[in-house]
């Protein structure tokens, strides 16, 4: 991420870009059983676990804030959008029953809080 800063020594307002790469991991888990609609009975038939094998992502970050300076303490609210270039996550149920699929935007607000020389 490459920021640029503008302005005076005390408030400095800053914009920012740069690249991200989005790698997920977990473990796909899935079950099922059979509920008779004679008896009401439930029989169990499968559970399975399994590691996920999602592709890297890719995505361009664009962001905003301001840095306070008091002394050696800087602190940098700052508004961070990301697009990524596809969705990580995107996944059908073999009968449809469900779906699920990662959002292509997104968006941050964070709080930077450093202690550094107070002048640059």
């Amino acid at each position: 991420m490459g920021k640029y800063h503008f302005g005076g020594a005390a408030l400095r307002p800053f914009v920012g870009v740069g690249y991200a790469p989005r790698v997920v991991h977990g473990t796909h888990v899935a079950s099922g059983s059979f509920l008779s609609a004679q008896d009401g009975s439930r029989t169990f038939f499968f559970n399975q676990h399994s590691d996920t094998n999602y592709s890297m992502t890719h995505g361009v970050v664009a962001s905003g804030g301001l840095e306070f300076r008091a002394g050696h303490l800087h602190i940098s609210p700052e508004v961070r959008y990301v697009h990524w270039g596809s969705a990580s996550l995107n996944s059908v149920g073999g009968d449809g029953s469900f779906e699920f699929t990662s959002k292509q935007d997104e968006f941050f607000v964070m709080l930077g809080v450093t202690w550094g020389n107070a002048s640059h």
